[in-house]
C-alpha cells in the first residue's frame, strides 16, 4: 500500500489522468446500462426492417446521406430531431425506429430524444453506417 501512495505522489499527473479515465469508463458503462434505447447489429436491423416494417432514420447531413444510405431510410438530421421537425416520422410512433449515423455515437442522443417524444420502439445501429458498409450491405446512392 505504501508503494502505491509513493507512486501517486511521484506521478500526480499520470495518476490523475488514470483516475479520470477510470471514472469516464464507469460513467459510460452506467449510462449504457440504464439506456432506454436498444443497440442492435446489422442482422437485427435487417430483421426489424423486413419482419416488423421498421423505419430507418438516417441522421447524417444531406451530403453524406446522398453518398449512400439504407434503402427506404428517411433523412432527418440530428438538429431537426432536437427541434421536433420529424416530417413523415411523426405518424409512425408505434413502429420500430432504427436510428443510423456514421459511427453509432450520435445516434444514441437522437434516439433518446425520440423516446422522450413518445416513440416506443427505438433502436440504434451499432457502429452506424460504418458497420453497414463493412458488412457489404446494399446502399442507395443519389
Amino acid at each position: 500500500m505504501q508503494e502505491i501512495i509513493e507512486f501517486i505522489n511521484r506521478h500526480v499527473v499520470l495518476s490523475a489522468i488514470w483516475v479520470m479515465l477510470l471514472i469516464s469508463l464507469i460513467l459510460n458503462l452506467i449510462k449504457r446500462f440504464f439506456l432506454k434505447v436498444k443497440i442492435i447489429n446489422c442482422i437485427e436491423a435487417i430483421c426489424l426492417i423486413n419482419k416488423e416494417d421498421a423505419i430507418v432514420v438516417d441522421i447524417r447531413f444531406h451530403n453524406d446521406y446522398n453518398k449512400g444510405h439504407i434503402t427506404g431510410a428517411l433523412n432527418i438530421t440530428e438538429p431537426d430531431i432536437k427541434k421536433g421537425i420529424l416530417g413523415k416520422l411523426e405518424k409512425n410512433n408505434l413502429k420500430p425506429i432504427i436510428i443510423v449515423c456514421n459511427t453509432g455515437n450520435n445516434a444514441i442522443n437522437s434516439a433518446m430524444q425520440l423516446k422522450s417524444m413518445g416513440f416506443i420502439d427505438v433502436y440504434v445501429l451499432r457502429n452506424g453506417m460504418n458497420a453497414w458498409i463493412d458488412e457489404n450491405l446494399p446502399l442507395v446512392r443519389m
